[in-house]
């Protein structure tokens, strides 16, 4: 029943669009509400509820079951039509128990505060809830003129620290300094954690038994395509295991959301 609903809300999740082409201004510290706007869908099989914020535009969904509250919650990067030159992204959220009727979370986690930060800008990534230590975990891409994965914790979803003193550079692992992003963590079937990263034509990935502590364990997959590889997204559904990525930048004719599925993740 699980993996059906989960189903539904990545579904709602990767559907997430506006109803108008009109671009909103706002101002990223206004208090604003959230809503939710309704229309015919052309796609017979489609949805008819998405969400569009009130000021500004989704991007780069992040579902997350969170188990501990018992909702989904979709994490977007915040888009607005006058971001600061350097300062941008944030994290904004809607939570959801069915995929139709969203609430508004507002900012869940704010960039840094000058261009010097390592996360001036933010990117996508992922949330997780740790029964061990009872916090939910963010970790998100740092973008600058180079790129960096980061993480921030909180014991409720409301108040975050960030953890300025982690820090994951692909360079360290003869990866890319400006292509190191899109961090996504999952569980294996032994309660391993696993990180997959996207840099330039392949996956990076680390494995931690606590969801703090993280060691280099190759990669996770060797690409033999000419393409920018983004988003991967690796989960499990009955006895398969899939991995769903988009393929960019390279190759305009090919810039597709592609798959792969195995019996294991061997």
């Amino acid at each position: 029943m699980k993996s059906t609903i989960l189903s539904v809300i990545l579904f709602s999740a990767l559907s997430v669009t506006s109803c108008s082409e009109d671009h909103f201004v706002g101002d990223p510290e206004k208090n604003w509400a959230a809503t939710t706007e309704c229309f015919t869908p052309t796609d017979e099989n489609g949805y008819n509820t998405y969400w569009q914020p009130a000021i500004g535009r989704v991007g780069d969904p992040m579902p997350f079951y969170d188990q501990k509250e018992g909702n989904f919650k979709v994490l977007y990067l915040q888009e607005f039509d006058n971001n600061d030159a350097w300062c941008f992204h944030p994290i904004y959220g809607v939570s959801t128990t069915d995929g139709a009727n969203y609430q508004g979370m507002g900012e869940v986690l704010e960039t840094g505060k000058s261009k010097d930060e390592l996360d001036a800008a933010i990117g996508t990534g992922c949330a997780v809830y740790n029964d061990n230590d009872g916090l939910y975990y963010i970790y998100y891409t740092g973008h600058t003129s180079r790129e960096v994965v980061m993480r921030a914790t909180s014991p409720d979803f409301k108040t975050w620290t960030k953890d300025k003193a982690w820090v994951l550079r692909g360079a360290d692992h003869g990866y890319s300094d400006s292509d190191f992003r899109d961090p996504q963590v999952f569980q294996d079937d032994n309660g391993l954690w696993h990180m997959i990263i996207a840099s330039n034509l392949m996956f990076a990935e680390y494995t931690s038994s606590n969801l703090r502590d993280w060691e280099y364990a190759g990669q996770f997959s060797c690409m033999i395509w000419d393409r920018m590889l983004e988003c991967p997204d690796i989960f499990k559904m009955g006895d398969w295991w899939y991995m769903v990525y988009s393929e960019a930048f390279r190759s305009d004719w090919s810039r597709k959301v592609k798959y792969m599925m195995a019996r294991s993740l061997d």
